[in-house]
C-alpha cells in the first residue's frame, strides 16, 4: 500500500514515457566504464540517516553502472572545522561498501562558497586525518579527499604539503589516500591548472552540458586549452589522473542546456532520457578522446584502465534516472513525484 500514491503520481508520466520509448532499442553497449557518483547531501551519515544513498549502492542499477569513485559532501566552512557527526560517516562508509561490493575510492569533500575558505580549506586536511585516526577501519578500502572550491595558487600549495605530511602515517597510509580538485573545462588561469596538475593526484574536471557535441567539446577545450601542458612533450610530468563530471541537477542555471535532468524517462533503457542518455552521451564522447582530441600514449597517462573516467553530479536528483522499477525497490516517492515536472521545468528554462 505504500506505493499506491506514488504509482498513480507517476502513472501519466510514465504512459508518455512508454509512447516515445522504442522497445526494440538495444541497451548502451558495455564497455567497462563505471560512473562516479557526485553526493551533497549530508543527511545520509546523520544521526537518523536518509537510508536512500546505501539502498541505492545496494541495487541491481547501482552494480550495472555507479561502481565508479564516490564522492561525498563532508564540510564546508560553516562546519568551522569539525564533522558533523563522524561516527555515523564511518558507518557510511562502511556500509557503502557491503552494500555495493565496490573497491573504487571514496572521496571526503569540501564544498566552497560556504565562508572562510582559505582558512578552512586547509584546515580539512587535518579533520581528514583526525577521522582516520578515531574512526579508520581498513574495510573503508581506499579514500580520498576531494576540494571544490576556488582558491589562491599559495592555498593549494598548503592543502598539498599537508597531505603529503600525512600520507604516509600508518594508519592512513592503508587507504591509499589520493587529493583530488574540482576543476572548471575551461579555467582561465593557466598558472594554477598547470600546478595543480602536477601536484594533484587527481582532478574532477565539470564539463556541464547534455549532449554528446557538447561534452566533446568540453573535453577537448580542457586537453587542448585549458590543461597547458596536456597535449605537449611535457604531459608526462603531469601527475593527475582525470575524471569528467557531467551536470545531473534539475534545480541549475541554464539547465535545459547544462543537465542531463532535461532528457526525462522512467525507462532505464531508453536512448532519449535516463540514465540510458546520459550514460550514451558520455561514453561516446569520451571514447571519441585516444586517437582524436589526444594520442593514444597521452591518452593513456591521464585515463588509466580501471579508473574512473566520467560520472555525474547531483546524486539526489540522479537517483532518480534509473527508471521506475528502481522507484519501487529503493521507495524513492520523490522521484515518481518531483522527476517529471522537475525535468519539465529544466527543459524549458
Amino acid at each position: 500500500m505504500r506505493y499506491t500514491a506514488l504509482i498513480a503520481a507517476t502513472l501519466s508520466a510514465f504512459f508518455s514515457e512508454a509512447v516515445r520509448y522504442d522497445s526494440t532499442y538495444s541497451p548502451v553497449t558495455w564497455d567497462g566504464e563505471y560512473l562516479a557518483t557526485y553526493a551533497w547531501n549530508q543527511s545520509y551519515y546523520a544521526a537518523s540517516p536518509d537510508p536512500t544513498f546505501i539502498d541505492f549502492f545496494g541495487s541491481p542499477q547501482a552494480a550495472k553502472y555507479n561502481r565508479g569513485d564516490v564522492y561525498l559532501n563532508v564540510a564546508d566552512a560553516s562546519n568551522a572545522g569539525k564533522l558533523a557527526n563522524p561516527q555515523g560517516l564511518a558507518r557510511l562508509i562502511l556500509d557503502f561498501r557491503e552494500a555495493s561490493g565496490s573497491d573504487a575510492r571514496f572521496y571526503l569533500f569540501y564544498g566552497g562558497g560556504g565562508g572562510d575558505d582559505k582558512k578552512w580549506a586547509p584546515d580539512f586536511v587535518r579533520v581528514f586525518k583526525e577521522f582516520i585516526l578515531q574512526y579508520g577501519h581498513s574495510e573503508m578500502g581506499r579514500l580520498g579527499l576531494s576540494f571544490n572550491v576556488e582558491l589562491g595558487l599559495d592555498t593549494w600549495f598548503e592543502i598539498f604539503h599537508k597531505v603529503d605530511n600525512i600520507r604516509n602515517i600508518s594508519e592512513i597510509k592503508v587507504h591509499d589516500i589520493k587529493v583530488d580538485v574540482t576543476l572548471d573545462y575551461r579555467n582561465p588561469d593557466e598558472t594554477l591548472v598547470d600546478k595543480i596538475m602536477y601536484k594533484a593526484d587527481h582532478v574532477t574536471v565539470t564539463t556541464f552540458s547534455n549532449t554528446y557535441e557538447g561534452l566533446l567539446d568540453m573535453f577537448k577545450t580542457f586537453l587542448l586549452d585549458t590543461c597547458p601542458q596536456c597535449n605537449t612533450d611535457y604531459y608526462c610530468n603531469y601527475k593527475a589522473q582525470v575524471t569528467f563530471m557531467a551536470e545531473g541537477n534539475c534545480d541549475t542555471k541554464s539547465c535545459s542546456e547544462s543537465s542531463m535532468c532535461a532528457y526525462y524517462s522512467s525507462c532505464p533503457e531508453d536512448p532519449n532520457g535516463g540514465i540510458g542518455y546520459a550514460y550514451d552521451q558520455l561514453t561516446k564522447a569520451f571514447n571519441y578522446i585516444p586517437g582524436n582530441i589526444l594520442p593514444q600514449y597521452k591518452f593513456d597517462h591521464f585515463f588509466k584502465p580501471g579508473d574512473t573516467h566520467f560520472g555525474l553530479n547531483f546524486f539526489e536528483w540522479t537517483v532518480c534516472y534509473y527508471g521506475y522499477e528502481s522507484w519501487y525497490e529503493i521507495d524513492l516517492p520523490k522521484c515518481g513525484c518531483g522527476y517529471f515536472p522537475a525535468s519539465q521545468k529544466c527543459r524549458n528554462s
